[in-house]
Parts: C-alpha cells; structure tokens; sequence
C-alpha cells in the first residue's frame, strides 16, 4: 500500500502533483494555510534563536510594534484586492501591473527613507514602466467596466505590497534581527 493517488510500488506519476495540490487548496483555504506557515515559520525560528541564545526579553521588544501591523494591513487590503482582480482581468494583464511593484517600492524607499537611486537604476524604471504599458493598454481598448475595474485593483495590490515593502525595509534598518524575523512571519 502506497500513498493516495500513488500506484503500487512507491512511484508516483508525472502530473500528479497538481491534482494532489488541487485536494489541498480545497481542503484547506488560502488563510488557514498562511496562517499554519506563520505558525511553522515562528517555531522554527524561535528553536533556532533559543538554541543560540538570542531569545531573550531585551532582543525580542520592538521599537515600533504599530509599524508591524501596519505593514500587515497594508498586505491584507493588498491580497484581497488581488482576490477580486484576479476574478475580473486577464491574469497576463494583472502580472505586468504587479511587475510595477518593486519598481514603486524603490520610488518610495527615495521618497520616504531617502535612499539613493542611481541614473541607471531610474533609466530601468522608466524602461520597465513603459513595457507595461505597452504590455496593457492594447487590452484596455473597447472593453468593458469589469477589466478597468481589475486593473484598478491589481494597482491598489501593488501600491499596497510597495507600502508594506518600504514598511519592512524600514523595520528592518530599526529593530533587531530577532524582532523582525519574528514579528514580521507573526504579523503577516
């Protein structure tokens, strides 16, 4: 006797690994199975920090604990904009919208924590932002509401996703290693 879905011998097929993935995902919801990575994440880290020591009170106190659950709203609002764009446009159309989102990060990081950009890193931007545009403005031509609407989402995910970004980059130039580690994976 082999596991499910695997036939007798211990091997399995190629192609099977979808349909297995499939039964999870509807066994078990997208927030059920973030919320157990958080979980697993959090006690692997803790082991790991108590093993070397780096569990102690003074390590493990944030500066700016309302920074954490800001970012994690950020990436609430951020998810379920996407949940309900990806229900109403193309995804190839929502993937080069969200491609935009390190680009935006970058910008933020230079207009809310002051960091440099270089000409070559801004040429990249500009490059980037108009391959997108010439990636989805010839699918926006005569259709209706719903893929506008879409759209609009996919850019509130990843204006939401950059924010949390720089918000992360932030926390992690003002707290300690262990804060971040844990706080971010318990937070998000």
């Amino acid at each position: 006797a082999g596991l499910p879905g695997q036939p007798p011998g211990g091997r399995r097929m190629v192609g099977q690994e979808p349909a297995a993935r499939d039964g999870i995902e509807q066994d078990l919801p997208a927030s059920q199975m973030l919320f157990m990575r958080g979980v697993m994440v959090v006690s692997g880290l803790s082991i790991i920090l108590g093993v070397f020591g780096r569990l102690t009170p003074k390590r493990l106190r944030p500066n700016r604990p309302s920074f954490f659950a800001l970012s994690a709203v950020f990436w609430s609002l951020g998810s379920d904009a996407f949940y309900e764009a990806i229900q109403l446009a193309d995804f190839a159309i929502l993937n080069a919208v969200l491609l935009l989102g390190p680009l935006v990060s970058l910008v933020m990081a230079r207009l809310l924590l002051g960091e440099h950009i270089t000409r070559l890193q801004q040429l990249g931007i500009l490059i980037a932002f108009g391959g997108v545009l010439f990636c989805v403005i010839p699918s926006i031509e005569g259709t209706q509401g719903a893929l506008l609407l879409g759209i609009g989402l996919a850019v509130c995910r990843m204006l939401a996703n950059s924010t949390g970004r720089v918000i992360g980059r932030y926390l992690a130039q003002r707290e300690t290693i262990e804060v971040y580690m844990i706080y971010a994976n318990l937070f998000s």
